[in-house]
């Protein structure tokens, strides 16, 4: 099939986790002419990132099902229902996709119920280690599973129909997230000047981490002791104010540690950085792997499954991250971690290769080809 004439629909929503490599793949087949709907709520994030990133949006309204209150189960039910019947009404009068793709959102179902039901291939993407309910529920009716960790494969093999295929593809990244990273890259080419300093990185993901900067507070006077160390400081909004308040940067110290809410450019932070310390969400950590930036990752402790840690050993597995538990933060040893981590180069550039070998950046061209060829099957 030509690309140009592909239709896709895809499902995302909920978390960036699961939205941003939706829309990476979707940058890519629009880059290939092909057409692309989404399908998710208003009311959530994917309504204000479709948009922006110029793709149209069904909306749908959906609720999630809590297992801890059964009885929201009828409730998630009935709006499963509604948003099918919703979305049957939608291709009575538009062209119908040639495939459809889930990110692992309870969104997702409806859109592959009527799929199976109108004999149009489903991919299924998990950005996770762990896969949550909606792909669990939703591998039986895939044709191709594409995942980034092993661990998810294993857990969905038991879940999916005896003709599914599985690929391996990585955790797609946003074009403009690449794009950054390798015009940092051209420009240090380019530049006859070598960087001066050691830069750190530190983020906690889209909401922050309020443990990761209580740790960087308390390690500010040893921090502020390694010599030319610059600090970017992303505190997540919520955090800013206070974080900023129980730093008590002095002018000087200013010029050596910038405090933000959020960052505009993570791309482009994460080339210039020669350390992370960061949460461990799944596209985070594609994002690091993409850069090959030097890591120590503190998984959230109350994630699901406790997925982040499994994330973060597709970094450490292969020598470019350390791993370091929530309840650690404020210990010696933690401290020791990451000093060792700034004032070691070679270690970190033993790190940054590890990193380079797992090829993050080809994710979504991978992801496009499998999407291609279900289409091309049917």
């Amino acid at each position: 099939m030509d690309s140009h004439d592909l239709k896709v629909a895809i499902a995302a929503g909920g978390t960036a986790g699961h939205i941003n490599p939706a829309l990476s793949l979707a940058e890519i087949l629009r880059k290939h002419g092909a057409s692309v709907t989404f399908f998710g709520q208003d009311s959530k994030l994917e309504g204000t990132l479709v948009p922006e990133a110029g793709f149209p949006l069904v909306s749908l309204k959906m609720r999630g099902f809590d297992r801890s209150r059964p009885w929201t189960g009828i409730v998630a039910l009935h709006q499963a229902h509604k948003a099918k019947k919703a979305i049957e009404k939608h291709f009575k009068m538009n062209h119908k996709p040639n495939v459809v793709v889930g990110f692992g959102a309870y969104v997702e179902t409806p859109l592959i119920a009527w799929a199976r039901e109108n004999s149009i291939p489903v991919v299924l993407h998990e950005p996770n280690s762990v896969p949550g309910l909606a792909t669990r529920m939703d591998a039986k009716a895939a044709d191709v599973i594409t995942y980034a960790f092993p661990q998810a494969k294993d857990a969905l093999k038991k879940k999916a129909a005896h003709y599914t295929k599985f690929v391996q593809t990585g955790i797609p990244v946003r074009e403009a997230v690449l794009e950054e990273i390798f015009k940092v890259q051209k420009e240090k080419e380019k530049s006859a000047k070598k960087s001066t300093g050691t830069h750190l990185l530190v983020m906690g993901g889209s909401l922050g981490a309020q443990s990761i900067n209580k740790a960087m507070v308390g390690s500010k006077e040893k921090l502020l002791g390694v010599k030319d160390l610059q600090i970017l400081h992303i505190t997540g909004k919520k955090n800013f104010e206070k974080t900023k308040a129980d730093l008590k940067l002095s002018k000087e110290e200013e010029e050596r540690w910038e405090v933000r809410p959020y960052l505009d450019k993570v791309g482009e932070a994460l080339e210039q950085a020669d350390a992370v310390l960061s949460r461990s969400g799944a596209s985070t950590v594609a994002e690091i792997a993409v850069a090959a930036v030097p890591a120590i990752l503190v998984p959230y402790p109350h994630a699901r499954g406790n997925h982040q840690a499994f994330n973060a050993r597709l970094l450490s597995d292969v020598g470019a991250a350390l791993i370091v538990k929530d309840d650690m933060l404020s210990s010696k040893e933690f401290q020791e971690e990451l000093l060792g981590l700034l004032e070691s180069k070679k270690r970190r550039d033993k790190m940054r290769k590890a990193a380079k070998k797992l090829r993050t950046h080809e994710a979504g061209d991978l992801l496009f080809d499998v999407v291609l060829s279900a289409a091309e099957e049917n």
